[in-house]
């Protein structure tokens, strides 16, 4: 086969295969070749792996850059907003150059990223394929971020939750006929000065308990041998376990999900909807996650 008519499939084939690294893919087919099969695998390795367990958790922050390269100010703004509360901000004009120039690096953080904020503005729109040409791939960042993170969402039922925050005193994207605008599950109207300054104060409540980077490191750690417990069929072992650590660090939503995930996967509802409830008692300071745990409570009942 030609390398000029190589199909994705077969580039993502070596790549699975060991035949080509990601390095080798950017070399031989290009950048956005490259991008597109990190998105795809993260994607596959989100749907098939357990909910990760991070603290704090990531915050996204998907923008269009302007044509001078900075960030627009409500970018700017929201990330700084964020920042005070203690999450772990994402947000790429933060980024070392070392750290914009690493593919790799910057496609995980949108990965493992907790919730991801999308500041929708014409120009956003404008460098996507949401809006035209429905079905094209069209070679910008905020396309992928856009296209990962709905793909998460809405066909394989991750619980990444999508916030789109409109910024367009034209009213245009919020018209009903637009399209897009249903591709995003929580959609805010921003476009005033008075809605973005309600927005903003929104998140000024939250804070995110303080944990060492050993605490840290020492539950994510955990968590995954519990899962890896639970995948070998002792269930009841696993279960128990994490309830303990659960219960030792009750503000990490991620535990109390692990603990819903377990007990659907044996079929013990109960079991489920107890987690469920303890993750929204324990979670009400952080307020993505206890929407999430409560909607996913009240859909078991």
């Amino acid at each position: 086969m030609n390398d000029g008519m190589i199909s994705f499939d077969e580039i993502a084939r070596m790549y699975e295969e060991g035949i080509l690294t990601i390095a080798d893919v950017q070399a031989k087919y290009g950048h956005v070749i490259a991008r597109y099969l990190l998105l795809a695998k993260y994607a596959v390795e989100r749907h098939a792996g357990w909910p990760r367990v991070d603290y704090p958790p990531k915050m996204f922050i998907s923008h269009k850059w302007r044509e001078d390269n900075s960030a627009c100010a409500e970018a700017t703004e929201l990330a700084e907003s964020l920042s005070v509360t203690g999450v772990d901000v994402v947000f790429d004009q933060w980024w070392s150059d070392e750290q914009n120039r690493d593919l790799e690096w910057r496609i995980a953080q949108l990965a493992v990223s907790r919730t991801v904020f999308f500041l929708l503005t014409p120009e956003y729109f404008a460098h996507t394929s949401l809006d035209v040409n429905a079905g094209k791939y069209r070679a910008s960042w905020v396309e992928d971020e856009a296209y990962f993170v709905h793909n998460l969402y809405t066909k394989q039922r991750d619980e990444t939750p999508e916030i789109g925050a409109v910024i367009d005193p034209t009213g245009l994207l919020l018209d009903p006929d637009h399209e897009p605008i249903q591709w995003f599950n929580r959609i805010f109207d921003v476009s005033s000065p008075e809605m973005w300054r309600a927005f903003l104060a929104a998140f000024a409540g939250l804070r995110v308990h303080t944990l060492s980077q050993a605490d840290q490191q020492m539950i994510s750690k955990e968590a995954r041998t519990h899962a890896n417990i639970f995948l070998s069929g002792r269930h009841s072992e696993a279960f128990s376990a994490l309830a303990m650590l659960a219960a030792d660090f009750p503000f990490v939503g991620d535990l109390a999900i692990m603990l819903v995930k377990m007990a659907e996967e044996i079929g013990d509802l109960a079991r489920a909807c107890d987690a469920a409830r303890l993750g929204v008692h324990f979670t009400e300071d952080w307020r993505w996650e206890h929407r999430w745990l409560e909607a996913k409570w009240n859909s078991l009942q």
